[in-house]
């Protein structure tokens, strides 16, 4: 019995912890005997708070206490501490341990319009990343992971003699994240002389490459 008590006591603790309390009705489950070789493996425990109430103890989707042993809905005062509501602190679940997952299963596939930085919080959906340095998850714009810049175009305005450099503003440019086409045909950034390297958000077309005046440079690049 001083087992049982001691577990009931460490469940409360984390309830208050990680879940919100609510109060609703519920319906007594089957209460365990633990006499029996058939014990009910999801039934009810009675138990005696401190000041002398006879308690039954069951989880549903969280910790269930009823006040009564009326298997009635609604003849039963209930205390649920129940996943959901609002946390007054902050809450991790460590699933770092070897073997151990943690994941949702049910979820229905959204086909919606995705939120923008104008409607971020009250319309639209977006993505749910981790932040590797601190493990809470953030919300992330579908239009962060879009293909953005096709329209960046460049006319070669005269042939150059050594390499040709192409800058775009703002951004941070990676080789396997840029796209560089010249007259339409794509360049590669691969081999002992790639056609063309990233800096910063600069594009640099090898000197290998022919370049003449009015060729069109096009670069596509993704976040």
């Amino acid at each position: 019995m001083k087992n049982k008590i001691i577990l009931i006591t460490i469940c409360f603790t984390v309830g208050n912890s990680a879940f919100s309390q609510i109060t609703n009705t519920s319906v007594k489950d089957t209460e365990v005997d633990y006499s029996s070789a058939t014990a009910v493996q999801s039934g009810s425990i009675k138990l005696i708070d401190n000041q002398g109430t006879i308690k039954y103890l069951q989880v549903k989707n969280g910790i269930t206490s009823l006040t009564n042993a009326s298997a009635s809905a609604g003849n039963e005062t209930v205390t649920t501490l129940s996943l959901g509501g609002v946390l007054s602190t902050d809450t991790f679940i460590d699933a770092s341990a070897s073997g151990v997952v943690f994941g949702l299963k049910g979820s229905d596939q959204e086909t919606g319009n995705a939120a923008t930085s104008s409607t971020l919080n009250t319309s639209g959906y977006t993505l749910a990343v981790f932040d590797e340095a601190t493990g809470e998850i953030k919300k992330l714009l579908v239009s962060a992971l879009d293909v953005v810049g096709a329209s960046d175009r460049f006319v070669v305005a005269a042939t150059p003699s050594t390499t040709y450099t192409v800058a775009i503003a703002g951004l941070s440019l990676t080789p396997g994240k840029t796209f560089v086409f010249r007259n339409g045909v794509k360049l590669t950034a691969s081999g002992t002389t790639p056609d063309y390297t990233t800096s910063g958000s600069s594009v640099i077309i090898d000197a290998s490459v022919p370049l003449f005046s009015g060729d069109i440079i096009e670069v596509q690049y993704i976040n």
